[in-house]
């Protein structure tokens, strides 16, 4: 399964929204997701080019960055980008 890595800060009222929706996402499917807060990985944060958040990378097994999106997302386009459905 894909590892999706997420950029978020403290201060971005968008960021908050997605993360408590990512981790509903978690809770329900086991996807593994890394939360990072821009501010503090700052250097991580360059390493991955994150120029707005939020910011979600979707990597393979081997640390490949397969796709990435910014800003917010609805619940299903985070769904679709991380490739998992919920059967609410």
């Amino acid at each position: 399964m894909n590892e999706i890595i997420y950029f978020g800060a403290k201060w971005c009222a968008p960021c908050k929204t997605m993360k408590v929706v990512l981790n509903d996402i978690i809770e329900k499917t086991g996807v593994k997701v890394t939360f990072h807060d821009v501010e503090e990985a700052v250097e991580l944060s360059q390493m991955y080019g994150v120029r707005s958040v939020p910011a979600l990378f979707r990597e393979d097994s081997m640390g490949n960055i397969l796709d990435n999106i910014t800003g917010m997302k609805t619940k299903q386009e985070l769904l679709d980008f991380i490739g998992v459905s919920l059967d609410d």
